[in-house]
C-alpha cells in the first residue's frame, strides 16, 4: 500500500525511505490507514519535504511490545519550514478522530524545525506479520493422501471468517487451487451468524480476532449445530481462547495453507 501510494513522488531514490515488516491489516486498520496516508503523502507533496527536490520522508513501523501496540512514525526532514495548521484540514481530523475512535490508537504530531513529525500506534490486534511464502499454494506438496481426501475437499462447503481482506481472498485463491470448490466469505460476527442460518457449512475456519469483535460467538452456534472448525489467531499461544474451546485445532497467522488443508481434512466429516 505505502510503495503504491508514494511511487509518484519518487523524484530520486532518496526522497522516499520505507522500513519496517510486511503486515496483514485488519479491516479498519485497511481503510484509516489508505485514508490517512493518502492525506499525509498528499499534503507532503504540496506544502511538506516531497514539495523540494531536496525534501527527504522516511516511514518506519515497528511492534512495541511492552504495551502491545504497532507503531509507525512518518518522518520529513529538507522541506520547507513547517507551521501548525490555522484550521482542522482532513489530514488534521484523521489523525485526531479515527485512529482513535476506529482503532483504539493514538497519534502525536509535531511540526519540528526541520520537518512534520507523525507517530501513529494501535492495538497489536489490528495487524500480523505476514511471511512472503505463507499462502502460496505448492501443488506439487498437496497433502491429499486419498481420493476420497479429495473428494471430500471438493464437495466441502467452507466457511471463512476473516476481517482482513487481502487474507480472504489470498485464502480463498488458494484453497481452490486445493480443490474447495464451495467457500463463503465473511468479515464479521453478524455476517457469520447470517450465513449459518442460510447454510449450513461443512466446517468452518474462523478468525478469532475481528478487529472490536471476537468470533467466539460464531463459534458458539457451530458447536450447538455440531458442524466442525478451526480458530485462526496471530497470537503465539491458546490464552485468548476460551476454555470451552481448548479442544478446537488453532492455526497460527499468518499460516500456510498446506497446513490449513490437513487440519481441515482432520476435522471434515468423512
Amino acid at each position: 500500500m505505502l510503495e503504491a501510494e508514494l511511487e509518484p513522488y519518487r523524484h530520486q531514490p532518496s526522497a522516499v525511505t520505507l522500513e519496517g515488516p510486511n503486515l496483514w491489516l485488519s479491516g479498519p486498520a485497511l481503510s484509516v490507514a489508505a485514508l490517512t496516508l493518502h492525506e499525509l503523502a498528499t499534503n507532503a507533496a504540496k506544502y511538506g519535504a516531497l514539495s523540494k527536490p531536496s525534501g527527504n520522508l522516511r516511514i518506519s513501523w515497528f511492534l512495541d511490545e511492552e504495551p502491545g501496540n504497532w507503531v509507525l512514525e512518518w518522518t520529513e526532514t529538507g522541506g520547507p519550514p513547517v507551521t501548525p495548521p490555522k484550521g482542522n484540514g482532513f489530514g488534521s481530523i484523521l489523525l485526531e478522530r479515527a485512529i482513535p475512535h476506529e482503532l483504539g490508537g493514538t497519534s502525536v504530531r509535531e511540526f519540528r524545525p526541520e520537518g512534520l513529525f507523525i507517530r501513529l500506534s494501535f492495538p497489536v490486534r489490528h495487524a500480523v506479520l505476514v511471511s512472503e511464502t505463507a499462502i502460496e499454494p505448492v501443488v506439487e506438496d498437496l497433502p491429499i493422501a486419498t481420493a476420497a481426501q479429495s473428494e471430500l475437499l471438493h464437495s466441502a462447503y467452507v466457511l471463512l471468517v476473516e476481517d482482513q481482506l487481502l487474507i480472504a481472498m489470498e485464502t480463498e485463491q488458494a484453497l481452490g487451487a486445493y480443490g474447495v470448490r464451495n467457500i463463503r466469505t465473511v468479515s464479521s460476527v453478524y455476517e457469520a451468524l447470517q450465513a449459518i442460518r442460510e447454510r449450513a457449512p461443512d466446517v468452518a475456519l474462523l478468525d478469532f480476532n475481528l478487529g472490536k469483535e471476537s468470533s467466539h460467538e460464531v463459534a458458539t452456534l457451530l458447536r450447538k449445530k455440531r458442524i466442525p472448525f478451526l480458530f485462526a489467531t496471530g497470537y503465539a499461544d491458546r490464552t485468548m481462547i476460551p476454555r470451552e474451546f481448548q479442544d478446537v485445532p488453532v492455526l497460527r497467522k499468518p499460516y500456510s495453507i498446506k497446513n490449513a488443508v490437513q487440519e481441515l481434512l482432520k476435522v471434515l466429516p468423512a
